[in-house]
């Protein structure tokens, strides 16, 4: 596990260098700001070739959401 680093940082401030160095790059809804092409191609140059990126969003599948989750 110690080649495997978690940061959190803005995805449109990264402050790496561009080098492409990274396997994966992993953004939790980072790409909706400016649109997900655009996004993308931005992130690009960060990735090693044949690079992965990986992007989720949060969704919920029910109804009603714990208290606590509204509260953050």
């Amino acid at each position: 596990m110690d080649r495997i680093a978690a940061k959190e940082m803005l995805m449109d401030k990264l402050t790496f260098d561009n080098n492409h160095s990274f396997d994966v790059i992993w953004s939790e809804g980072g790409y909706l700001q400016h649109g997900f092409e655009k996004e993308l191609s931005l992130w690009r140059i960060y990735l090693k070739d044949k690079g992965y990126m990986a992007v989720s969003e949060i969704l919920w599948l029910a109804d009603t959401r714990p208290e606590e989750f509204s509260q953050y």
